[in-house]
């Protein structure tokens, strides 16, 4: 479980994403949207995002919702569109 600033428990398995934005985080799950005041980075450490992708500076995705993968994108359910993925290595 992770908590956000709304003090809302959060199943990690259902988080589909997460989008960081300066010190913002987006967390996108299949039901929708929440974000909270924190550092991607300082979510990335959580043991709790340990098994989550660091496909690039700005998004930690959960390898449960991936697709397919095809060069330079990843395809998934929930995704916003292609998510390219510089950091991300088969």
């Amino acid at each position: 479980y992770f908590y956000a600033k709304s003090k809302k428990e959060i199943v990690v398995s259902k988080i589909v994403y997460l989008h960081g934005s300066g010190r913002k985080t987006i967390m996108h799950t299949k039901n929708g949207q929440t974000e909270f005041y924190r550092k991607l980075s300082d979510c990335a450490e959580e043991k709790c995002f340990s098994s989550f992708l660091d496909i690039h500076k700005s998004f930690l995705v959960n390898p449960a919702y991936i697709e397919r993968v095809e060069g330079k994108y990843i395809n998934g359910i929930g995704f916003m569109d292609d998510i390219q993925r510089p950091n991300f290595i088969i």
